[in-house]
């Protein structure tokens, strides 16, 4: 296979897409959002390290500008061990409420996506 540019795998990976029937194009919020559930759903089933996909997720993905309230309990847990002795909590409470919030994530359906994507792209306007 030649390719030179998104343009010749556009038709195909359109095909593609098509027959799994997802929309296509997606919007970034909704690719973020698939990844960022699927990410969970590794935390949950113990191929990912919790503290690490949190990071991740907060730095690579999401960029510290969350669109869910759950995605932004996340990264706000993700900073908390770095607070002040005073405001910080145990680290195995932190642990587990971050344990708790990538279930919620991994349980996302595709028509929360959609939603949640619908509602951000009109906040974005």
């Amino acid at each position: 296979m030649n390719v030179n540019s998104t343009a010749d795998v556009e038709p195909l990976v359109s095909k593609a897409f098509q027959e799994l029937g997802v929309r296509w194009p997606l919007s970034e919020v909704t690719a973020k959002l698939i990844i960022t559930r699927q990410i969970a759903r590794e935390v949950i089933a113990g191929q990912r390290d919790l503290l690490r996909a949190a990071s991740d997720i907060k730095v690579w993905l999401w960029r510290w500008l969350p669109t869910t309230s759950d995605l932004e309990f996340l990264l706000v847990l993700n900073d908390e061990p770095s607070w002040n002795d005073e405001y910080q909590r145990y680290i195995p409470a932190i642990a587990n409420d971050q344990l708790e919030t990538f279930v919620r994530l991994a349980c996302l359906t595709d028509e929360q996506i959609a939603s949640e994507s619908q509602r951000s792209a009109s906040t974005m306007k």
